[in-house]
């Protein structure tokens, strides 16, 4: 660097995990970019759920950009041989790339391949970059500075991220119907309580479908589903949060929709599909079929144990039921009618966007897509059923 302090092999390397993480973070702006859609977060790949998440942007601004710009930073640093630069662009590296990837595992719960490539190459940088400085003898008073000026640059980028206004993540909207739409209702093996959803445009036999919850609950919620997306993975967090909040006001029916063309012939050429999903939507209703009152912990395992496909939830299911049983009950024609029934639910609702999860909501409302948090979602819940933030606080 200055003086001609440099050591040519490190800088070699340096200089292109430089040039790389550069490229990484130009193409997860791509990515962010393409992605962004309608601007909801649903169902589709890891990577998609990170880009998408309100921790993808600071200020509506994509990570991708500030991170872009560090790596410019380095750059310029290097070849103006300015070693306080590099040293506070190291130092932002470093800081950033921990708060990103505590992000993915401890808030989100869901790793983008990709982001975490960029990290790899932001600690290799790191690294040769550290290498490159060393033989320039540097002050310990300039890396304490430029560490110091990356953590407080962090310390404020996580802030904003935290007390900005969180994006919405999904769509609330009406479900009227028109004068000539008549109530469905999705196939039940037998007759209880039902209720209509929807404007109008489904009615459900509570008792007659996979339950979460209390079947005397006053407010039903409808989720649409599928047990590899891992929006829906997500939002089953949330809506055990908000039943646990409210157990004797809230209980929710699941309606499992695979996106998965070897039962959804909806499917778009392009869309993200979860091969496998079909087989485990079937093994879920079979399950209940079987033994209603083991639905809820085998549908949460399908949802909180890793993607499991077909061989997992077979496996998973003798926990809960024979293979003889299940071999029985997959043979009742109506797991696969009211597959069929949700597929065609799952399209009516998806004239704006074919995102999963959706949740209808009271009698007139559906939910697209990821609200930005639990809390987030809990309250816009709380609101649209009329529910008290206190009487949850009380029942808890």
């Amino acid at each position: 660097m200055a003086d001609g302090q440099f050591n040519p092999g490190p800088n070699r390397w340096f200089l292109v995990c430089v040039a790389l993480g550069l490229a990484a973070n130009l193409l997860l702006l791509v990515m962010a970019l393409r992605h962004s859609g309608d601007g909801l977060a649903g169902c589709g790949d890891s990577c998609e759920m990170v880009l998408q998440s309100r921790w993808s942007r600071v200020g509506g601004v994509p990570i991708a950009v500030l991170g872009s710009l560090v790596y410019l930073l380095l750059l310029g640093g290097m070849f103006r041989r300015a070693q306080a630069v590099l040293v506070s662009g190291l130092g932002l590296l470093g800081w950033g790339t921990a708060w990103f990837v505590f992000l993915q595992l401890s808030v989100l719960r869901q790793i983008c391949p990709w982001c975490m490539a960029a990290h790899a190459l932001g600690l290799l940088t790191i690294a040769f970059g550290v290498t490159a400085l060393l033989p320039a003898a540097l002050e310990p008073a300039v890396w304490r500075r430029g560490f110091l000026q990356g953590l407080v640059a962090t310390v404020a980028l996580a802030a904003i991220q935290i007390f900005e206004p969180a994006p919405l993540g999904y769509r609330l909207e009406s479900a009227n119907t028109s004068n000539n739409d008549r109530p469905k209702q999705t196939p039940t093996s037998h007759s209880g309580r039902l209720v209509e959803m929807a404007g109008g445009r489904k009615i459900f036999d509570v008792n007659a479908l996979p339950l979460l919850g209390d079947p005397t609950a006053p407010h039903i919620l409808v989720e649409y589903l599928d047990y590899q997306c891992p929006a829906c993975r997500t939002l089953s967090r949330y809506l055990d949060a908000l039943i646990a909040r409210h157990p004797h006001e809230i209980a929710m029916l699941v309606m499992p929709v695979p996106l998965d063309r070897e039962c959804n012939s909806h499917l778009e050429p392009s869309a993200d599909t979860h091969p496998g999903s079909c087989a485990m939507a079937r093994i879920a209703l079979a399950v209940w079929k079987k033994k209603p009152d083991s639905f809820p912990a085998f549908h949460h395992a399908l949802l909180t144990l890793p993607p499991a496909g077909e061989a997992g939830a077979r496996e998973l299911s003798k926990k809960f039921i024979s293979p003889e049983e299940l071999a029985a009950a997959l043979a009742d024609p109506w797991i696969r009618d009211l597959l069929q029934a949700n597929i065609a639910d799952w399209v009516s609702f998806s004239k704006d966007t074919p995102k999963l999860p959706k949740l209808l909501v009271g009698d007139r409302h559906i939910l697209h897509g990821l609200p930005s948090g639990e809390a987030d979602f809990i309250r816009v819940m709380e609101r649209e059923l009329g529910l008290s933030s206190k009487q949850g606080d009380r029942e808890n």
